[in-house]
């Protein structure tokens, strides 16, 4: 007698029919068919898939490449079948699951009805298994449930709004609020630390120019008080007054930096002619500026004509670091009250690529972009790279800075 697991022995028995006795003699024959086909009847999981959905379990038939034995299972109907693993040229998701493979197709099965089959080898019992379901039932459902989907997206996408309207924008709101706040702490920042660079460049005009001035006119008197007498000058003088020349350049220098006398005497468009010469005096850039005739009559106020200057100034300064350039041109011009200037040189195109805050140039662009948003005004920047740079700005002369 004997006594196997039920569905054990029929998987195994499946292979082998012969039962055979340690010593190698054949003891007996057992038949797995029946066996078989009460392990699929008794399996409702592989039905649950609809009315077509089927479960195939293959071996290949032996000395054959081409045929296979099948036990088919589908609501209500269990058989066996012998059939090809290749119809019209195209290998069927059985014949896959019997070459070792894995996996989930949409294709033809041995009806020659399309259907969405999953194959999946049993390698240590050289079977296949194939559990699938014919298309247009698969279709059908879901085509049944797409309204009901529907439904459901419409109210999701409602629900989102109603999220959005009572809790996303009041957020957005909040955020534009502390923007323009920090904008506008920022904007009195530099307004401060304007006025304080007027009042540094006044202090050190009026008491240190002021004393170099007469510590000079005191060494000139000296030479020609040694002049007259026939005597030659100290060479201690003489070495004062060249230490106190250059002393004189240097506050001269420092004060054109802080703030340039000429902005507040002679007005935008005279300083952006004296920037432009000291630019080609202490650099090897060829500074060019071009101003609309019917433009320089108009008069610009003192704040916007600082934040211009300082725009123009940084733009400059940008190209000299780091555009490789040898030649900036600047375009300036009032268009129905707007301030519009264009930067362009013949550099390399900087910063190549633009990447937010990440390098010097950028950090560049950025502050000017910040001046141009407080007044309000725009900057456009077109990149060429090996063919420079162009920005343009547009500032209104009737803007101002909130706050």
């Amino acid at each position: 007698t004997l006594v196997l697991d039920p569905i054990s022995s029929a998987l195994f028995l499946h292979l082998t029919e012969s039962v055979l006795s340690p010593d190698g003699h054949q003891i007996g024959i057992i038949k797995t068919e029946k066996a078989l086909k009460d392990l699929t009847r008794g399996s409702i999981l592989h039905r649950s898939i609809g009315k077509t959905g089927e479960f195939m379990l293959c071996q290949p038939v032996m000395n054959s490449s081409i045929e296979m034995d099948c036990l088919l299972s589908r609501e209500g109907e269990v058989k066996f079948k012998r059939l090809d693993r290749i119809v019209n040229n195209q290998s069927l998701p059985m014949n896959f699951a019997l070459n070792g493979k894995a996996g989930i197709i949409s294709t033809k099965d041995y009806r020659q009805i399309p259907v969405v089959a999953a194959y999946l080898p049993i390698t240590d019992l050289n079977l296949g298994m194939v559990l699938k379901i014919d298309e247009k039932e698969l279709y059908e459902s879901t085509s049944a449930h797409l309204y009901e989907i529907a439904l459901y997206i419409s109210a999701a996408v409602i629900l989102g709004w109603i999220f959005l309207y009572w809790l996303v924008l009041p957020l957005a709101y909040k955020l534009i609020q502390s923007e323009s706040s920090l904008r506008n702490l920022v904007a009195y920042q530099e307004g401060v630390r304007e006025e304080e660079r007027r009042r540094i460049a006044r202090d050190i005009h009026d008491q240190m120019g002021s004393d170099l001035s007469t510590m000079n006119i005191l060494l000139e008197s000296s030479k020609q008080h040694s002049n007259a007498r026939d005597l030659a000058p100290d060479p201690y003088l003489v070495s004062a007054g060249a230490i106190v020349s250059n002393m004189m350049n240097t506050v001269r220098s420092t004060i054109n930096e802080l703030h340039p006398p000429i902005l507040s005497s002679l007005g935008l468009w005279e300083t952006l002619r004296w920037h432009c010469n000291q630019i080609r005096k202490q650099t090897d850039l060829q500074c060019e500026l071009v101003i609309d005739e019917l433009s320089e009559s108009v008069d610009i106020e003192p704040d916007l004509s600082t934040s211009i200057f300082r725009i123009i100034q940084e733009s400059i300064t940008n190209v000299v670091r780091h555009a490789k350039a040898s030649r900036v041109t600047i375009h300036a011009a009032v268009q129905g009250g707007v301030i519009v200037i264009e930067v362009a040189d013949n550099g390399i195109g900087y910063p190549p690529p633009l990447d937010g805050l990440t390098s010097q140039g950028s950090l560049g662009v950025a502050g000017i972009r910040e001046r141009c948003l407080r007044h309000p005004g725009s900057l456009e920047m077109k990149v060429s790279p090996g063919q420079g740079t162009t920005l343009l700005i547009r500032i209104p002369m009737g803007g101002s800075v909130e706050g």
